[in-house]
């Protein structure tokens, strides 16, 4: 796990952060409220890996444009060029490349309706890419900037599917840049990436669907869009034997994920504030088993569809033992966590099951304990069970 910070927050990140430890957690003061309040602990535990898709796909980009210009011309050769090199693409099309002499190295790239396969699918790919390179090397372990898109336009990946059903324009666009030290190491290609990061990120990804129906539907268009502002962000992640380790800190910023759908949904988004939310996962593929750590605070704005049990504002997580899970079943055997201060939220299976506490027959127990009002036991197959009807929130 890491340890470092990258470089000191700017004011405004600052104060981000600053805002969502100063805030007041939401009062978990009902059993409604308190199984609310863990859903919230397991939802927003999926938070990181969202961001972390996004920035796994900067480094796809990235790792991609790099392998294809190392294909064609080296480190040297660019810069002695002192100007563009233009590359031809597989299919059609074509990259502007170039490299000033000048430290620290940037490569940067223009893509020209350059039709590719990628992973398997024809693609054309358009618009600017930058990499900040640590060394004078196209195979770097971690490198120090990716910028995808600039003020110029968005760097846009689009293929068209068609079937008998209906057919697909599809768009992946990105003005998205990320500043510090990125690891750039997976154990095969798109295997998981490992290494240790620091970095903040700015900008947006957004996924543009355009689907045509068959004669006498109207197409329609479904978007989607992550956006981060100020995201300073701590990861590391291994491989070692049967074990997959992700440990992913977002120490301040914001990110929003907003939606643009036909009607009745029609434009919404979520939006999450950060002060030190951290999220440390442990698979072992061995036992099919999963260990998760929750800790720090969060503000979250919910989409106005989600239930009415579910609640804005900030949480605080403190993981006492870790949520101890099988991959398959989705029972938790082992656990306990702390929110917001309030309520203690524990996790049995029949063979831990403190005296005091009635044995599971359903597969597992989850024991709350909210403060000032008492100990609620759920005799559940998996935690939603327990919590999404009494919490009245689901997503």
């Amino acid at each position: 796990m890491l340890s470092r910070v990258p470089r000191a927050l700017g004011g405004a990140g600052l104060l981000f952060s600053m805002a969502v430890a100063m805030a007041s957690p939401v009062p978990l003061d009902t059993e409604q409220k308190a199984a609310a309040g863990v859903v919230m602990a397991f939802f927003n535990a999926d938070v990181p890996r969202s961001v972390n898709t996004v920035v796994g796909d900067a480094r796809d980009y990235a790792t991609y444009t790099l392998k294809t210009v190392g294909a064609a011309i080296t480190i040297e050769e660019l810069i002695a060029v002192q100007g563009a090199v233009t590359i031809p693409c597989s299919v059609s099309g074509s990259l502007d490349v170039r490299m000033a002499d000048v430290l620290p190295r940037v490569l940067r790239v223009r893509w020209n309706d350059c039709v590719m396969t990628v992973r398997l699918v024809e693609r054309k790919l358009n618009g600017p890419v930058a990499i900040t390179l640590p060394s004078d090397t196209f195979e770097p372990q971690s490198v120090l900037g990716i910028r995808l898109g600039n003020d110029t336009g968005e760097f846009l990946q689009q293929w068209r599917s068609e079937m008998p059903t209906q057919n697909d324009d599809n768009t992946l666009a990105h003005n998205i840049a990320l500043r510090g030290d990125i690891s750039m190491t997976r154990p095969w290609e798109y295997g998981p990436w490992t290494g240790s990061s620091s970095f903040v990120m700015n900008g947006y990804f957004e996924e543009r669907r355009l689907i045509e129906y068959p004669l006498g539907t109207p197409p329609a268009a479904h978007n989607a869009k992550v956006e981060a502002q100020r995201l300073t962000v701590i990861e590391s992640g291994s491989l070692f034997a049967n074990f997959l380790e992700d440990d992913t800190r977002l120490v301040a910023g914001s990110v929003t994920f907003a939606y643009d759908n036909p009607p009745p949904y029609g434009i919404y988004s979520d939006a999450y504030k950060f002060n030190d939310f951290h999220v440390r996962r442990v698979s072992d593929y061995a036992t099919f088993t999963e260990q998760t750590w929750i800790d720090g605070r969060i503000n979250v704005t919910w989409n106005p569809f989600v239930s009415t049990g579910c609640m804005d504002g900030v949480y605080a997580f403190n993981t006492r033992v870790p949520l101890s899970r099988h991959l398959g079943t989705g029972l938790h055997d082992s656990g306990e966590i702390g929110i917001n201060g309030s309520v203690v939220a524990s996790f049995y299976s029949n063979l831990n099951t403190p005296p005091a506490l009635p044995i599971p027959v359903n597969g597992m127990l989850l024991s709350m304990r909210v403060r000032d009002v008492g100990t609620f036991n759920y005799d559940v197959a998996n935690w939603f069970d327990a919590v999404w009807p009494v919490g009245q929130c689901r997503y």
